[in-house]
């Protein structure tokens, strides 16, 4: 038997999983979808046909998929072997494509949205980066030196592309989010593309409407903010104001939406104590973070306004690693070092 066979094999072991549970406590995994496979945007993409396979071999194994509100509620509750499911962002074909096959397993999703998204009143600004470099027909952007970076940057070759939109994308999270249409702005002239005003394909929206009929289906969906800027990059009364009106908007719209919130982009340096300690205040039930490691259910009170998750992988046997005690061992051991 390889190593990678041994691994899988103790990851789907019920006695291993047994034994993990008495020495490092339960946990669960929280995992995020982003993106399905596409040739109209920038990302990288998820197979909603591998997402099927992954979700029915892990239901073979004994995994029990749990809502993420089953996990803030009821964490003692929760049976052996428990995953959770995300999805970020809400896109028409994360909607058309993914939400189908979370719903036909009965993967108890929570799908996190940004409201002025669904609104049409805008899209977000990192899309818009992704969009601009992606339909630039310039070899070389310039003029892009008051933001740090050299007066030439060549997009002729697709790594160098990639490259380049993630550069721009990492400066908009560490702009003022006053900032960042200035940074779009210059993108935009550089690029010789305009931001059009209603997302292009690749990059619409799900509707309300379409919401509304995955909610009946057993989708819950819960505030992703307003429009994606990063909450540490605002103003103490604009992050609160994200906050109120994206919960707003939901209620509005949906029956009954989850007061749960996502944080943009969700790494530690994207919101602080204050912003937990505020979301608490204002009654959510608690919020999820990028922060990539398996939830120590002991843990959950002192991280239930930054839960972590993980970005649900492309090959099965990490699917099986993540969900599995091989990864709850990795990151507890980690983190007490």
């Amino acid at each position: 038997m390889s190593l990678a066979d041994a691994v899988l094999y103790l990851s789907r072991s019920n006695a291993a999983n047994g034994l993990s549970s008495l020495t490092i406590g339960s946990h669960v995994t929280i995992f995020s979808i982003h993106r399905p496979i596409s040739d109209e945007h920038s990302h990288k993409g998820l197979s909603p046909a591998f997402l099927g396979t992954a979700l029915a071999r892990l239901s073979a194994s004994g995994y029990h998929f749990v809502s993420l509100d089953q996990v803030l509620q009821k964490p003692g509750d929760l049976p052996a072997k428990s995953v959770c499911f995300t999805m970020d962002d809400g896109y028409a074909d994360q909607a058309d494509h993914l939400a189908p096959v979370l719903i036909e397993h009965d993967a108890k999703p929570t799908f996190f949205v940004i409201t002025d998204l669904l609104d049409r009143s805008d899209w977000p600004w990192d899309e818009k980066i992704a969009y601009l470099v992606g339909t630039s027909k310039e070899r070389v952007l310039q003029g892009l030196g008051d933001f740090g970076f050299p007066e030439s940057l060549s997009i002729e070759a697709p790594n160098l592309q990639d490259s380049v939109r993630r550069l721009l994308q990492r400066k908009g999270k560490e702009l003022p989010a006053a900032e960042v249409p200035s940074l779009i702005a210059a993108l935009s002239k550089a690029c010789g593309v305009e931001v059009p005003p209603v997302p292009p394909r690749g990059y619409q929206a799900m509707s309300w409407d379409h919401a509304r009929k995955l909610e009946q289906q057993g989708v819950r969906f819960a505030p992703h903010s307003r429009n994606h800027h990063i909450t540490s990059q605002l103003s103490f009364d604009e992050a609160k104001q994200q906050f109120t009106g994206s919960w707003e908007r939901l209620t509005e719209e949906l029956a009954n939406p989850a007061k749960i919130y996502c944080y943009p982009t969700g790494r530690p340096q994207d919101f602080s104590s204050e912003h937990e300690r505020v979301l608490e205040s204002l009654g959510y039930m608690g919020a999820v973070s990028f922060i990539s490691q398996p939830l120590r259910l002991k843990n959950l009170e002192t991280q239930r306004f930054r839960l972590p998750r993980i970005a649900f992988p492309d090959r099965l046997k990490d699917v099986y690693r993540y969900a599995s005690w091989i990864e709850a061992l990795r990151s507890f051991a980690h983190t007490a070092r």
